[in-house]
């Protein structure tokens, strides 16, 4: 048996007693969720779009008496007025990736679309939901999945962690200033704890994984300060779901994030 097996087979045979002593405790999550846009060079423009740099952040954090965490099932993000993405012509089609593709590679991943990287980041997850046992060693690479039938811009995020040796293909839409963001069931029913992308994505150095990978169109997101503070928003659907068949076994709790807001000055 591999050391991270025997690792997580005796850290999950330590939760049993703490799964079954949390059934009756009050989740009581609180989200948290910040977006950052920035010009790649230079100041906004009021009204044109200038090449930009974006960082979404998102966090969950388990209520105080809770000893579990709620899994998280979505995110609905709400950007600031003035933002955008323009995906070109180098796709990370169906066909090179989807939820059927051999996942548990990261190199073998991220080659087979390497030209269509446009994100990185990391995250941290609660292992079997327990808020005693964060892992935070999952990596994230986004592609640039092209546009749906309604030309709304289309994402493929994939997550990693070496610790469970999983990895998942997360889906993404772009509605007008609205990201869609589709959460699988996590390994061993884990449950989201925070996560980090930027876009078009700095490098990601994960050497014990041999991976390093950065994103190739710097053009992909598109800003400008149309007003001055640049207002964005979250709002989390958090339940639980099989880990065979992915189907509700409980009632989702939808969860809004405060507003955040950003100054920006524009060069006219």
């Amino acid at each position: 048996m591999s050391k991270t097996k025997k690792f997580l087979t005796v850290a999950l045979a330590l939760m049993v007693p703490l799964m079954a002593a949390s059934q009756a405790s009050a989740a009581g999550e609180s989200v948290y969720s910040k977006t950052t846009l920035v010009p790649k060079h230079g100041k906004f423009k009021r009204h044109a779009r200038v090449p930009s740099k974006l960082t979404i952040q998102a966090t969950v954090t388990p209520g105080a008496t809770s000893l579990t965490v709620n899994p998280t099932k979505a995110i609905r993000f709400k950007f600031p007025a003035g933002f955008t993405l323009k995906p070109n012509r180098k796709v990370c089609s169906d066909k090179k990736l989807n939820s059927g593709s051999s996942l548990g590679s990261p190199k073998r991943v991220v080659d087979s679309c390497r030209k269509a990287v446009v994100g990185t980041g990391r995250a941290m997850i609660y292992l079997s939901k327990q808020k005693t046992a964060p892992l935070k060693d999952p990596i994230l690479v986004a592609f640039n999945a092209g546009k749906n039938r309604k030309g709304q811009p289309k994402l493929k995020i994939y997550g990693y962690s070496k610790g469970t040796g999983v990895g998942i293909l997360m889906n993404a839409t772009l509605k007008g200033r609205m990201l869609n963001l589709a959460i699988p069931v996590l390994s061993f029913d884990s449950a989201v704890g925070q996560f980090k992308l930027q876009l078009p994505g700095p490098t990601l150095k994960a050497p014990d994984l041999g991976l390093t990978v950065k994103g190739l169109n710097p053009r992909y997101v598109l800003g400008s300060c149309p007003h001055s503070p640049l207002v964005s928003s979250a709002t989390f659907f958090l339940g639980e779901r099989d880990p065979a068949t992915g189907q509700a076994t409980s009632k989702t709790t939808k969860v809004s994030s405060p507003k955040t807001a950003q100054k920006c000055r524009n060069g006219r």
